[in-house]
């Protein structure tokens, strides 16, 4: 049952709300939460109850950034291991804005974690859990999901911590092979002389050190997919050798005589340009061609700045729970920061500067107080040049307004101390004073 259409508007007192409503939303498989404008919670059914163990007057992080731009939002929190789609309305009456109610729904498939090596593939729903909003990033999973329904083979290409693995195993997940093997290699991490036994195993004896049948990668993944992470790192004579056994479906073992039948669906993936490589003479062509049959090209974060705050909020709660840490939301003022780094890493840069942050921050909240400094010096260069244009006077002796003098206090402060802690208690001020009066002074310029 979905309550999103009922009457919620005029809601005037809490008993008014468990008057009339109460027995309604404890019948609903929905979970319900009603805050007032400072994010108090009011009202919260039994189902709500059973999803999370918020306390009273703590909301979850997708309802405090509702509050902050008073605005209706659909999205996801997750809580444990369990994701949950939430739709949040804001409560207006008399044109007031008097506060929200979310609604929350479980969803019963496996939560993917975006960029970790070990992720649950969801079968029922490949790609639907997956974090990213971001044009270019959509288009990438619909042309990969197009191309897990059909036996062929995919090329993922992307810079390191893009999330390369993620897909493939998606991919791995919506095809017919669901209920076979996933067999990952990367091909750079295996030293040269031992990946040809990886990759195809050896029989007894077929050289020092062989002292029993190895089964290699591709019979591993037989019947299902294997995934060549970093394939631009293959050296050519296995290229060769690869090649052979993509066109011919079979394969002979390290010192075998025997031919091996496999039936394997291949997905490779590299940060590397192939098409220089193969200018230069260090990749072959005809492998190249084998390989892209889909090409999929994953953009880096720096790119994405749009999923940022997304995935900032999914890792900040999911490194809290993970190390067992009171967690409320991440501020909008750090948000901007993290939205406005390089981010070479990727997303699993992204994922552990937020562990760090989450592990070392002093309150329940995340600031940017909490952050590397290479990070948060983003915020305060904007908000805080070191240069001051208003020195005790005027042209011609005029006296500036107060507010031009306490404009330029704040921003020769915070760039001294680069905190709003310890500019706050400098100049005799809270925490939350100067938070505040850098915002309102950001949008002066």
């Amino acid at each position: 049952m979905n309550i999103s259409r009922l009457p919620l508007n005029p809601i005037k007192e809490v008993d008014f709300v468990a008057e009339h409503y109460q027995s309604i939303f404890d019948a609903v498989d929905q979970g319900v939460c009603i805050v007032d404008k400072k994010g108090l919670e009011i009202y919260s059914n039994k189902q709500y109850k059973h999803y999370f163990s918020f306390g009273r007057n703590r909301s979850d992080e997708l309802l405090n950034r509702c509050l902050q731009k008073k605005i209706a939002h659909n999205g996801q929190v997750r809580h444990g291991d369990k994701l949950y789609d939430v739709q949040v309305n804001p409560i207006i009456e008399n044109k007031q804005f008097k506060g929200l109610i979310g609604m929350y729904s479980l969803r019963e498939e496996g939560l993917v974690d975006v960029g970790q090596k070990e992720v649950t593939t969801n079968k029922k729903n490949p790609f639907k859990t997956i974090i990213g909003q971001d044009p270019a990033f959509v288009s990438a999973l619909l042309k990969a999901e197009k191309g897990a329904k059909r036996h062929i083979t995919v090329l993922i290409r992307g810079e390191s911590g893009t999330g390369k693995e993620m897909i493939a195993k998606e991919i791995h997940g919506a095809s017919k092979r669901s209920d076979g093997p996933f067999v990952a290699v990367n091909c750079a991490a295996i030293p040269e002389n031992l990946i040809e036994s990886e990759l195809f195993g050896h029989e007894k004896g077929a050289f020092t050190g062989a002292h029993q049948q190895k089964i290699g990668k591709f019979e591993l993944a037989h019947n299902g997919t294997l995934f060549l992470d970093e394939i631009g790192d293959l050296p050519m004579q296995l290229q060769v050798k690869l090649l052979r056994v993509l066109q011919e479906r079979e394969l002979y073992r390290v010192g075998g005589v025997e031919t091996l039948p496999i039936n394997v669906r291949i997905i490779a993936a590299t940060h590397k340009n192939l098409e220089e490589m193969i200018e230069r003479g260090s990749f072959r062509e005809d492998l190249y061609y084998r390989l892209n049959v889909i090409s999929i090209d994953l953009s880096p974060l720096r790119d994405r700045r749009s999923d940022i705050p997304l995935l900032v909020e999914f890792f900040a709660q999911r490194m809290a729970e993970k190390h067992e840490i009171a967690f409320s939301h991440v501020t909008q003022e750090a948000i901007d920061c993290l939205a406005n780094h390089k981010w070479k890493g990727n997303i699993r840069e992204l994922k552990n500067v937020l562990e760090q942050c989450i592990v070392l921050m002093e309150e329940d909240v995340l600031t940017i107080d909490d952050l590397p400094k290479d990070i948060s010096k983003y915020y305060y260069s904007e908000v805080c040049p070191h240069e001051s244009a208003l020195i005790n006077l005027k042209n011609g002796n005029e006296l500036a307004t107060m507010e031009e003098y306490e404009k330029e206090i704040i921003k020769h402060a915070m760039s001294i101390y680069g905190s709003f802690n310890k500019a706050g208690k400098q100049l005799g001020l809270t925490h939350k004073t100067i938070a505040s009066k850098v915002r309102k002074y950001q949008t002066i310029e």
